[in-house]
């Protein structure tokens, strides 16, 4: 009953696209048997944009209809199998949607365009009447431009890779155990560095309601491997034993796992995604052998990437020292000082135009909050000592710093944790859970997760004396 209310409410609200596309078409055709080859394009491009919409989505909301009926059919099925609810995730063939993406920036840049050029035409009338700001109209088909450009080369991914498929041996992949399984691409990729494996646990939490919804994702767990082999590649991942498992259906807060697969080749790049199934299963996950070891590029015994500005000093005088220098991250931090001057840009147009108070002042205050956050990832700095009596960390920031000291005996672990995130790069904090339940950040920003690891790892010999 719910699926079809959703469906008609759907149809109610798209036929009215549908009808704006059916009658703008009928006066296309009309201008153009006329003669009147512009005014023919420029309804032609509206039928296009709103019929598009309309059919398109309605389309969609009836297959969606569809798959709903057949989603709460196998519920009553399969009740306790949550994975058995998706065909792909029982069956173990998932397949990438290059075409998804592809369409849906063709459409939305074809909307876009089509409402956003029309400004061009009435530039000229209000440059001679003096209103110069006009030209700031400007950016938005100019986005159009971008939007084109996108789309074309989704759609030259699109044809040139087509649909890949991961087969997966573990159906589904539980929770503290392993996923296993196959990633077939339709030919050789012919990669140069090979292919860039990425599989995530996704915290996605949509707020708001109508216009104002916005939806975020928060990395709760990440992990990267490089695989020498770009067709047919296995791949063979090591799952942690307090994960959070998929949520079989989607929410406003929901937990998603998803595999990246990247390659650089000639021309457009190989990017390919899959949603996977992880499951909480009974019993203990059976441990399986490491398909993929063979083919990874990565070294056996690892060692911190050359060009890191984190250093350490083993030998240094009061103990083994690690030194995280200020601005160790200048891609983020120069990402983010040009998004800041775009921001901080936006509040002047603001004020130059009388916006109301409310809006320069809400603007400010994230202005301010980007500001906080420049701060650190230029000019702060930690060293941390770590010898066998404890763990001292001495923090800097613009002239300011201090220190603390904690004592072997009160120091319950060194762990890693996901603290900054930068799209969908984390970024690694190595925090001490004191025995009193208190948690202090030694260092943070770290991009690498092996480096930061390696980097734990190195405190805690050096606390044990192994080192």
């Amino acid at each position: 009953m719910k699926t079809r209310t959703s469906l008609g409410c759907a149809v109610l609200f798209l036929l009215p696209f549908c009808a704006v596309g059916v009658v703008t078409a009928g006066l296309a055709i009309r201008e153009a048997l006329r003669g009147n080859a512009k005014q023919a394009g420029f309804l032609a491009v509206f039928a296009v944009a709103f019929g598009g919409m309309g059919f398109g989505l309605l389309g969609a909301a009836i297959a969606g209809s569809k798959r709903a009926q057949q989603t709460d059919s196998l519920k009553l099925q399969f009740p306790a199998e949550p994975w058995r609810w998706r065909e792909d995730w029982a069956t173990g063939q998932i397949r990438s949607a290059p075409y998804q993406g592809a369409l849906f920036l063709g459409f939305f840049a074809l909307v876009w365009n089509a409402v956003s050029w029309p400004v061009v035409f009435v530039l000229e009338k209000e440059w001679q009447k003096g209103n110069h700001a006009v030209l700031l109209a400007l950016l938005f088909p100019l986005i159009g431009i971008g939007l084109i450009i996108a789309a074309a080369r989704a759609f030259v991914q699109w044809r040139k890779f087509g649909v890949s498929v991961l087969e997966l041996t573990t159906t589904p992949a539980a929770v503290g155990g392993q996923l296993v399984g196959i990633l077939r691409t339709r030919a050789p990729l012919a990669a140069r560095d090979g292919l860039q494996l990425r599989l995530s646990c996704v915290n996605r939490v949509t707020t708001g309601s109508g216009k104002n919804r916005s939806t975020s994702e928060h990395i709760r767990w990440q992990e990267e491997q490089h695989i020498l082999k770009d067709r047919d590649a296995p791949l063979f991942f090591r799952l942690p034993a307090d994960a959070e498992p998929s949520s079989p259906e989607s929410s406003d807060n929901c937990i998603v796992w998803r595999l990246e697969a990247k390659a650089a080749v000639p021309g457009v790049d190989y990017h390919a995604t899959f949603d996977v199934p992880v499951f909480r299963v009974t019993g203990s996950p059976a441990p399986q052998a490491d398909t993929a070891a063979s083919f990874r590029l990565e070294p056996k015994v690892y060692e911190p990437p050359r060009d890191s500005r984190i250093t350490f000093d083993r030998y240094a005088t009061g103990g083994p020292t690690f030194h995280f220098p200020a601005a160790r991250n200048p891609g983020a931090a120069v990402s983010l000082t040009a998004f800041t001057l775009l921001w901080t840009g936006a509040i002047g147009l603001q004020l130059h135009f009388k916006a109301p108070l409310v809006f320069p002042i809400v603007t400010g205050l994230f202005d301010l909050l980007f500001v906080v956050i420049l701060a650190q990832l230029w000019f702060a700095s930690a060293r941390v000592v770590v010898t066998q009596a404890g763990v001292t960390v001495t923090k800097r920031l613009l002239g300011w710093e201090r220190t603390r000291t904690i004592a072997k005996a009160d120091l319950a672990e060194i762990k890693l944790y996901i603290g900054m995130q930068s799209g969908n790069t984390p970024y690694y904090d190595i925090r001490l859970r004191l025995a009193n339940g208190r948690v202090v950040t030694a260092a943070g920003s770290i991009r690498d997760k092996r480096h930061a690891e390696w980097i734990v790892d190195q405190m805690c010999d050096c606390l044990t004396g192994r080192a």
